[in-house]
Parts: structure tokens; sequence; C-alpha cells
């Protein structure tokens, strides 16, 4: 077949329904163009979302990272909740910032301000209501719904879920505390209450739920872990020896300073990260090499974790990159398979429809051709050829009508033949051609 002729040339049937699919490109590179094939096909109306629940919709709003496509207006109520309740968790750490002040003062915990009265209440109430929704909702992803009570234990005790339920432990005791009586103000002031009212920092590292780069920072120091191991053993080592070597360097020189082995560690650590305190300085000739030598060993220690992180995270970013490519490819590929599938019944109905009605004209002609063989007194032969009807004598010998109507059945008799003939043609084009176009699909498919 040409390139330049067309698919199908029919007979009978709306070509119009077949498309050459030899023009369908596969996806660009990086799949951000999805191609749209088969453009004059109409292809059937895509299933709708399945029904969502009350609850299967408070979960995705509050969990639109990890939710599926949904519908517009729920994408977008997930990001405004999302961004209200990052924006409240930071005015929070602000005024946890701002009301540090008052942590060596704890009577100054009875004339808190109003206003920060009504961001603890409004907060408490937010972020009490949101842990209660996620885990009300919880049972609608699939990890938790095996079980309406196991489920919802198993999502209590996530590292995310955790942080939440702690994080609102200080917002309670802040309005246990605001709320008391001036005779709790030596207990108000103990360091556990203060450590208690500082947790509410803890709620900002929510916002790892929006960040796909912190996670793959979780994911970077898992598959990293053995390299930052080997890293850490080493370093370790190094501040063993450097601080065992520079106790018996200066020890002599200066007692008091490098009294143990322990200090001498501190001192190493102090060398190999730079920090320069200056409580305890070696004095000997000796020393100071050494001392040269372990700072140098520092900045080397110090390069290998910021290499493995990098190249940790090149490696998490195009093992990102080519699963979202590939999963654009699956898509990719569904499509051409579902439209291949479309286009192959299409294109069988197309043709087999031709060959029945040829099939149905065919039996009428050959009935007519009986009834004619009936009518000149023919015995129930199988259908004549244009040999054997080829002459009126060869019918005037078995009929006993006049010649004119033996003449005028001869000829409908060839006519009959000659249209036959151009049937079975017509079949056998059309047999080829289907064949043809189903090999076409399959090899397609394959590819």
């Amino acid at each position: 077949m040409r390139e330049d002729t067309p698919l199908l040339p029919m007979a009978q049937g709306p070509p119009s329904r077949i498309v050459d699919i030899r023009n369908v490109a596969p996806p660009r590179s990086g799949f951000r163009h999805r191609p749209q094939p088969f453009s004059r096909i109409k292809q059937p109306a895509a299933s709708p979302l399945p029904p969502v629940s009350y609850r299967g919709i408070v979960w995705h709003v509050l969990h639109y990272r990890s939710s599926i496509q949904h519908v517009t207006y729920i994408q977008q109520c997930s990001y405004y909740v999302e961004l209200f309740l990052l924006n409240l968790i930071l005015l929070n750490v602000i005024v946890t910032i701002v009301s540090s002040s008052s942590l060596e003062d704890p009577a100054a915990l009875v004339h808190t301000p109003l206003w920060f009265k009504w961001v603890i209440y409004i907060s408490t109430g937010i972020f009490t209501l949101e842990y209660l929704l996620r885990w009300w909702s919880c049972v609608e992803d699939p990890r938790f719904k095996f079980h309406p009570v196991f489920g919802r234990l198993k999502w209590m005790l996530r590292p995310m879920s955790l942080i939440d339920l702690v994080a609102l432990v200080p917002y309670f005791l802040e309005i246990a505390l605001c709320s008391a009586s001036t005779t709790s103000v030596t207990y108000r002031g103990s360091m556990t209450i203060r450590g208690l009212r500082l947790l509410r920092v803890i709620s900002f590292l929510r916002i790892e739920r929006s960040y796909d780069a912190i996670k793959r920072l979780r994911i970077i120091f898992r598959k990293k872990r053995q390299e930052f191991f080997v890293v850490t053993y080493l370093t370790a080592v190094v501040i063993l020896i450097s601080a065992t070597i520079i106790f018996f360097l200066e020890y002599p020189a200066q007692p008091e300073v490098f009294s143990s082995i322990g200090v001498g560690a501190w001192w190493a650590i102090e060398t190999i990260t730079s920090l320069g305190y200056g409580d305890t300085v070696p004095i000997t000739v000796a020393g100071r090499i050494f001392a040269s030598v372990v700072a140098l060993w520092g900045i080397i220690l110090f390069a290998i974790p910021g290499a493995i992180l990098g190249s940790g995270f090149i490696e998490v970013m195009l093992e990102h990159q080519t699963a979202r490519e590939l999963r654009a490819k699956d898509r990719w590929i569904h499509e051409i398979s579902s439209q291949l599938h479309h286009i192959q019944s299409v294109a069988a109905g197309t043709l087999l429809a031709p060959l029945t009605s040829l099939s149905n004209v065919m039996t009428n002609e050959e009935s007519q051709v009986e009834s004619l063989q009936e009518e000149l007194h023919m015995p129930a032969t199988p259908p004549l050829t244009a040999s054997q009807v080829g002459t009126p004598q060869s019918a005037t010998s078995i009929s006993p009508y006049g010649s004119d109507m033996v003449s005028v059945s001869t000829t409908q008799i060839n006519e009959l033949l000659q249209n036959q003939e151009m049937l079975s043609l017509q079949i056998q084009l059309q047999r080829e051609q289907l064949d043809l176009v189903l090999q076409l699909l399959q090899s397609r498919s394959e590819q």
C-alpha cells in the first residue's frame, strides 16, 4: 500500500469514520504535552467520578497533597485551608517568640494582654477542630480503611499525627494557666511549664506536609544512611585520636588546661568545627602543628557530608522525574490502547456491514438465477458460467419457449453472473482491507 493512498478506499460505508493511525505521535520529551490522537473519532464519554461522601470530602480537603484528582472546587478549598493553617501556625510562632520575655517574670503570665488570650483561644479551637476532623475522616484513606477503630488508631500513631497531638498540649496548658489564680504563679514559673509553653513551636513542623522538598530530605537520609554512618564513625575516630594526642602533647606544658582526654576531645571538636572559643589553646610547637593538621582534617570531614547530601538530592530528583515520566507514559499508552480498541471496533463494524450487504445481494442474485432456470425448465444445477450460456442456440435446445424470450433470459443470466463476479471481487477486496487494518492496528499497539 502506498503512503499517499487512503487507508480504506471503500465502495460503501462512510469512510470518514476511519482514521489513519500512522499519524499518531508519541508524547514529547518530559510528557508535558499530552497528544490528541484520533480527533476525528467520537470518543465515548468519560465515566463520572465516583460519589464522594462528606467524610471523603473533608479528608481530601485536609490532605490536598496526598489526594488524587478531584473536582476543582475541592482542590481550591484544600489550598485555601492549608494556606490558612500555615499562616495561623506562623502567627503562633511569632506570638511565642514575643511572649518568651515573660518567662523570667512568672507574675507577667497573670496579666497577659487581651489579644494574646484571644490568639490562644482561637488557635486552640481551630487546631483541635482540625485534629478531630482528620481523626474522623482518616478512614477514607486506603491505608486506614481496614477498620473504623484500628484504622484511626494507626493514624494517631503516625509521626505527624503525634506531632499534631503534642502541639495541642501547650495550648490547653496556656488556657488553664492564664485563667488560674495568682497563687499558682510559682508553679507557672517552673522550668517544666516554660518548656511546655515553647512546645508550641512544634506545630511549625506541620508545614512539612506541604513541601515535597522536606519529604525528600527524609528519603535522602534514609537512602544515604550507610554513607552518613561511615562519615560519623570516621569523625568520632578522628576526635578520639586527636584528643589523645593533644593530651599527651599539651599536658606537660599546661596541666590545668588539658587536664584529661575529655578536655582534649572538646578541643578537637572546637578545632574540627572551627568554633574557636579560645578556652583551650595549645602553646607547644608540636601541639600547634598537630592543631593545624586537625583543622585541615576538619575541612575534609565536613565536605564529605555535603557531597553525600548533594548526590542524594540529585538521585532523588532524577528518580522523581523518571517516575513522573513513566506515569505519564503509562497514561498515554492506556489512552492509545483504549483508542485503538475503539478504532478496531469501528473499523470492524464499518467493514463487516458492506460484507453482509454484499452477501445478501449475492443470495438474492442466486435466487433470481434459480428462478430463471426454473422458468427455462433447466435442472437445478450450480450457477452457469458465461461459457455455458454464451449463445442463444444452447438455450433454445433446452427450452420450449420462443427465441426472443430465451434471448432475454440469457441476457439476464449473463448480467446476474457478471454481478456475482463483481460482488465476489468486492468481498475479497473488503476482506483484504480488513486484514490489513487489523494487522496495522496490532503492530501499532505493540509499538
